[in-house]
């Protein structure tokens, strides 16, 4: 027979407590026959939402975690408290509203600490899945349906089909040790319930302390390795689903710069903070003290010249090109770092929306730390604001059209019609998206506003095309196309086809388009400055 079960994906809980929110909208006052009590609207609430922060910073990991009653096939507080307590067919468990008043021995039965006590009803109460709802055709519960980052999924199966869906997606209950059998699931349980071990590398490099990639880390205990990574575009590596146990933990870091180690104690996870590979450094001096006259030369020895003495000399030319060749590679690495941080936003903001995502959000999405992040934008509206800067330079490439096989009406037309129809299709097709395009517009961000100064000046060019043809009058064709743009802002800036598509207005795109450009060829107005 088919059970319900709730599966809650640990990770994507912001704490907004729309969930709680929720519930208590749900029961404070209203009374449910059979199912429960109405809900006191001062006290505990059924649906809690436990916290962890861990690290320091700038690797700081924040876990938020709901927990409310699992529904045990194996309750103990259905053996503890008779029949004040059933359990449905379907899995759910209900607490009697009327057998259970003045109950309050109940509530130290759950060993979740799930059942709250009702002081107004003298009466225990725990989350009963919406029972009431369900019975009614709902398909998930309150807290599902009001949850933005879909942390919530109500599923009904058999058991033997949750077990395996259990086992193909790692999904964990709570204190399984308890063998209490709970239809609560968590998914991704390893980021509430271990540690990371965590750090920075950095080398001096040409004179400046630099964030190194691709540095080796081996983590080992009592000896033996556990596993290897490497750093990314910030120096920044991490280990994950360690046991907090209290265990010593080694890690080793080793690339072409240096070396270096660090042991550490885990009960709660660690940010070793910067690991400095410093062994150039130390070479250069130690050369500086057996041979003073040529300490300054170690560097740029290896194939280059040599005075009567044989010994090396610094080629001049060579230094100046591999002075630049690093440059061009912090320049190159820069660029691939400032593009993996837009990615991210980007794919974060399409799941979740602009409002969202915050920048802990784009570090821990990339496995950084927030403070590599701020070394390439000084804050989030700049992260979206390059975002947008993308996203148009992609959606909306602003290209000359072929005025030569057309009129210059005719390509003034289709060039407007054409951005229309991107913006729609990015509305249609990407909505969270076009949300932050239409805040972009709305507070006229630099990126849309260069992008509407590229439309002017496009516009501008074909108008002046048309005033040289003789198709259009004479006229300032700057000022002409700003007006031309200002009045179809409906058809290509976000915030005002928005509104024009909720009003679902009878003007059509094309009578828009074709009434402002017959006022460049006829129209009595004159644009003046």
């Amino acid at each position: 027979m088919s059970k319900w079960n709730l599966i809650i994906n640990v990770g994507r809980c912001e704490n907004c407590y729309n969930c709680v929110i929720a519930d208590r909208d749900e029961h404070v006052g209203n009374d449910f026959p059979g199912y429960s009590a109405p809900a006191a609207a001062v006290g505990e609430s059924p649906i809690r939402i436990l916290r962890r922060v861990q690290g320091s910073a700038p690797m700081v990991e924040t876990t938020y975690l709901p927990v409310m009653c699992n529904h045990c096939d194996d309750a103990p507080c259905m053996r503890y408290a008779g029949d004040a307590i059933r359990k449905r067919d379907d899995g759910i468990v209900i607490i009697d509203p009327e057998k259970a008043r003045g109950r309050k021995d109940i509530l130290g039965s759950c060993p979740y600490r799930a059942i709250v006590w009702n002081e107004e009803q003298q009466v225990p109460q725990t989350w009963i899945f919406d029972a009431h709802l369900l019975d009614q055709g709902w398909q998930r519960p309150r807290c599902q349906q009001s949850c933005p980052t879909e942390v919530f999924e109500a599923v009904k199966l058999d058991d033997a089909a949750m077990e395996r869906m259990a086992a193909t997606e790692g999904l964990k209950v709570q204190k399984p040790e308890l063998g209490t059998k709970p239809r609560v699931w968590y998914r991704g349980l390893e980021r509430w319930e271990t540690c990371f071990i965590g750090g920075s590398v950095s080398a001096d490099i040409a004179d400046a302390v630099e964030c190194l990639e691709g540095a080796e880390v081996t983590l080992s205990q009592g000896g033996k390795v556990l596993t290897t990574t490497v750093t990314d575009g910030f120096g920044d590596f991490r280990f994950d689903n360690l046991a907090g146990d209290g265990g010593m933990y080694r890690v080793e870091v080793a690339h072409a710069h240096g070396s270096v180690w660090r042991d550490c104690v885990l009960s709660e996870s660690v940010y070793l903070g910067e690991l400095r590979l410093t062994r150039l450094a130390e070479t250069k001096e130690e050369t500086a003290k057996a041979r003073p006259g040529i300490a300054h030369l170690v560097e740029g020895a290896g194939g280059g010249a040599a005075d009567s003495r044989g010994a090396p000399m610094l080629d001049s030319d060579n230094c100046r090109s591999d002075m630049t060749h690093r440059r061009t590679s912090r320049q190159e690495s820069r660029e691939t770092n400032v593009a993996r941080i837009l990615s991210a936003a980007e794919t974060l903001c399409a799941i979740y929306g602009s409002g969202k995502t915050n920048v802990c959000d784009i570090a821990t999405y990339l496995k950084m730390s927030p403070a590599n992040v701020y070394r390439f934008f000084p804050s989030k509206l700049a992260i979206y604001d390059g975002l947008v800067a993308r996203v148009l330079e992609d959606n909306f490439p602003v290209m000359q059209p072929d005025s030569g096989r057309f009129t210059s009406a005719e390509t003034l037309r289709e060039f407007m019609l054409g951005l229309h129809r991107r913006v729609l299709a990015l509305m249609r097709d990407e909505e969270k998206i076009f949300e932050l395009l239409t805040v972009a517009d709305d507070e006229r961000w630099p990126a849309f506003a260069a992008h509407a100064k590229r439309v002017v000046n496009v516009v501008a060019e074909l108008v002046e095309e048309g005033v040289r043809a003789q198709e259009f009058r004479q006229q300032d064709s700057l000022r002409a196309a700003e007006c031309l743009c200002a009045s179809t802002a409906a058809l290509w800036e976000p915030k005002a086809i928005q509104n024009l598509h909720l009003r679902r207005s009878l003007i059509t795109p094309e009578d828009l388009i074709s009434f402002s450009v017959e006022a460049l060829r006829n129209g009595p107005f004159q644009c003046r400055r």
